[in-house]
């Protein structure tokens, strides 16, 4: 017994799985919900800034969504439904300590968002001399490596500390990585 979704618009987003022995068991809200659930966390990166319209023949998992559970098990399904749809940028970065692992396309945006909002937080990027966001962090001249005055501290990370996830896109999916992370402490 499983599941399977596909995103309508864009190709190659099949996303398929199976319920173990226990999962199997629970409702069909709840494998409905769960399966909504391992789409989006499968997809996060293909549909980053997206507006997702969900179709389903399940009106109990629509009413779910929309308006919450009074069972225990099925409303956390639900909050960790909208926790992974929320927009980042629209919340509050100044009054937490942010943990902070962006796609490579918003780390400038990230960077900026701290900056704007005097937030604190690690940031987890590839070290990438060549990316669009290495001068936003580095202020060496001629290669040197010296991190801009928002960096409190750095440290670099093997890849070995990233486990592959179960999608297929993305720069975690396909293959190991093999280049050097870097987590910097930023203070803005």
């Amino acid at each position: 017994m499983g599941f399977g979704e596909y995103v309508v618009s864009i190709s190659d987003t099949d996303v398929m799985g199976s319920w173990n022995s226990v999962e199997s068991l629970k409702s069909s809200t709840q494998r409905e919900l769960k399966a909504a659930y391992r789409v989006l966390l499968s997809l996060l990166v293909t549909l980053q800034g997206e507006t997702i319209k969900w179709y389903t023949h399940h009106q109990n998992m629509v009413y779910i969504i929309m308006q919450g559970s009074r069972m225990g098990d099925l409303q956390l399904i639900t909050i960790k439904i909208a926790n992974v749809c929320v927009n980042a940028f629209d919340q509050d970065w100044k009054s937490k300590v942010n943990w902070i692992v962006p796609p490579t396309s918003l780390v400038s945006k990230c960077i900026q968002k701290m900056k704007q909002k005097i937030s604190i937080g690690t940031l987890i990027v590839p070290y990438w001399r060549s990316a669009p966001f290495w001068p936003i962090l580095n202020v060496g001249i001629d290669g040197s490596q010296k991190f801009a005055s928002c960096v409190g501290d750095s440290r670099f990370l093997s890849s070995s500390v990233v486990m592959r996830g179960r999608g297929r896109n993305g720069l975690f999916g396909k293959t190991d990585t093999n280049f050097t992370l870097l987590a910097l402490k930023i203070r803005v």
